[in-house]
């Protein structure tokens, strides 16, 4: 089948009404497989307009002037947060910006339930596959659905969690992985989503997302489901210099609850910077970038759509990256929860890292409560409001640590590694009983390594860690040190009451796999 324009693959996105020429001879697919570039026919095509161009990006609201504040004092328990107070500094003026922003990355986890042509389906993606492998530099691959031309690329796609996906697809300025399953696999999801900055930049999330389940629809699927796995979310500040952040960040005028910093320097002058690892806030020039990776159909989506049709030296930008843990901790799960509580988010984050105003003065940062807040920074705030507003307006984020989870979800996730163990060690499955006996070796490997009051003591600080209040239906005073068992004691009162039970001709009074297991063995694998 003969190759289309790479721009037959961004049909549907509703790029405004013109002719968009692709300057270069080569283009980046950015399919993440095989070659990254893809031959084009240097064709113009007509496009479909679309209501106001961009999607989401729309103008920032106007700002208010600053006016002088009090210090701000932290919230009490259960109050709201309040910003801190406008910058009383009168050196500095708030420049004119030119301020729309939008999500710029999304990747999402799908579960999706194929109809009964799936086997149909996975025929033609794996010619197509085939296809793609004999073809040159990727130029085979392709068929049509209802008008829309799809890309399949030559191999599929291993995610960080060893989940195979086989086949790749590329539509719509999206990529759709799936797996061969036709459901879903309890929490194991089967399909994942990628939606990248051009596509984001002409329709915004929404729009892509309804553009997605549509695809999905269309291949015979039913989504039940989905996770927000990352977002990027971003501002571009036109009109500023990088050194309006650059500078206070070089002389640490900022306040984060993380301590990791990148900083990254091109002909002497700061040109990118990130704080934070996850959420992480990057800043950046925008123009930079393009420049240094040329991507004309970017390129021009950016000049359309954020700088007004100007072509700009340098052009700031605000990013944030938030990534699954974190999206979790907000209260965020699926691409519905984001779009109702994005404002809320973003709110935070810029309370989480916050640029203050000296005004010439030494910055302490054990008083940094005292500073007001960078002007730029509270435009930059005003900037992201005005394109994510959402029903939630304020979040609350949940920042235990993993130590702290359920004692169920604990015992899945020590279960699985022992799976995960002997896995790797064993040659066959013999049953479970087996399977306890060399969990309990592994354990034991562990085990021997502390004599077993230094194992109580350890289990006395865990509890003080994890802030353990008295057990429920138990008579123990709250203060007093909890008893600890030796395991043999433990260990000879079990078969005792095992004998007993047995001989009474009772059962024991929970479930446990005894059949095939010698108990008394655990004797020799711990060692009396």
């Amino acid at each position: 089948m003969k190759k289309p324009p790479v721009t037959h693959l961004l049909a549907g996105l509703g790029v405004p009404s013109g002719q968009i020429s692709l300057h270069k001879e080569w283009i980046p697919m950015r399919n993440g497989h095989g070659s990254k570039y893809s031959k084009t026919v240097g064709k113009s095509i007509d496009r479909a307009p679309v209501d106001g161009g961009g999607g989401e990006q729309r103008a920032r609201p106007e700002g208010r002037a600053a006016e002088p504040a009090p210090p701000a004092k932290s919230p009490a328990a259960g109050e709201p947060r309040k910003r801190p107070p406008a910058s009383t500094s009168r050196g500095v003026a708030k420049p004119q910006l030119v301020l729309l922003g939008g999500e710029d990355t999304a990747e999402v986890a799908l579960y999706i339930r194929w109809d009964e042509d799936w086997e149909k389906n996975c025929e033609l993606f794996n010619q197509c596959k085939a296809d793609a492998a004999d073809g040159d530099k990727g130029e085979g691959g392709f068929f049509d659905l209802g008008g829309w031309t799809c890309q399949v690329a030559p191999g599929g796609s291993r995610g960080k969690s060893g989940l195979y996906r086989a086949y790749v697809l590329t539509s719509l300025g999206m990529r759709f992985e799936f797996c061969r399953r036709a459901e879903p696999a309890g929490d194991c999801p089967n399909g994942k989503l990628v939606i990248g900055s051009t596509t984001l930049i002409r329709l915004g999330f929404k729009e892509a997302w309804a553009k997605a389940r549509e695809f999905i629809e269309a291949l015979g699927g039913n989504l039940v489901g989905n996770k927000l796995s990352r977002i990027d979310a971003c501002l571009d500040m036109l009109g500023l210099e990088m050194s309006a952040f650059a500078d206070p960040f070089l002389r640490g005028e900022f306040t984060c609850r993380s301590h990791e910093d990148h900083n990254h320097r091109s002909n002497r002058k700061t040109s990118s910077f990130a704080i934070g690892k996850d959420p992480k806030c990057r800043i950046y020039d925008k123009a930079k970038e393009l420049r240094d990776n040329p991507d004309p159909l970017k390129y021009e989506a950016m000049v359309e759509l954020r700088w007004g049709g100007t072509h700009p030296k340098v052009a700031p930008r605000v990013e944030w990256q938030i990534r699954r843990d974190t999206i979790k901790s907000f209260g965020v799960d699926s691409v519905e929860d984001w779009l109702e509580r994005r404002q809320g988010v973003i709110d935070y984050l810029f309370e989480w890292l916050r640029f203050v105003d000296t005004g010439g003065r030494p910055f302490k940062a054990k008083n940094a409560e005292r500073y007001p807040t960078l002007p730029v920074w509270l435009q930059a705030c005003e900037g992201f409001a005005g394109w994510a507003s959402s029903d939630v307006k304020q979040v609350v984020r949940n920042t235990k640590s993993g130590g702290q989870a359920p004692p169920a979800k604990l015992r899945e996730i020590a279960g699985g590694c022992l799976l995960a163990s002997h896995a790797q060690t064993a040659t066959e499955w013999r049953g479970f009983g087996e399977f306890l006996e060399y969990s309990i070796r592994e354990l034991s490997a562990w085990w021997l390594k502390f004599k077993d009051d230094e194992i109580g003591k350890r289990w006395l600080r865990k509890r003080r860690e994890l802030q353990v209040k008295k057990p429920p239906n138990s008579n123990r005073r709250l203060g007093v040190r909890p008893k600890i068992v030796p395991f043999n004691t433990w260990l000879n009162e079990l078969i005792d009451k095992r004998e007993a039970i047995e001989t009474a001709g009772g059962q024991l009074p929970f479930d446990f796999p005894w059949d095939g297991f010698d108990l008394s063995q655990l004797h020799k694998i711990v060692g009396d």
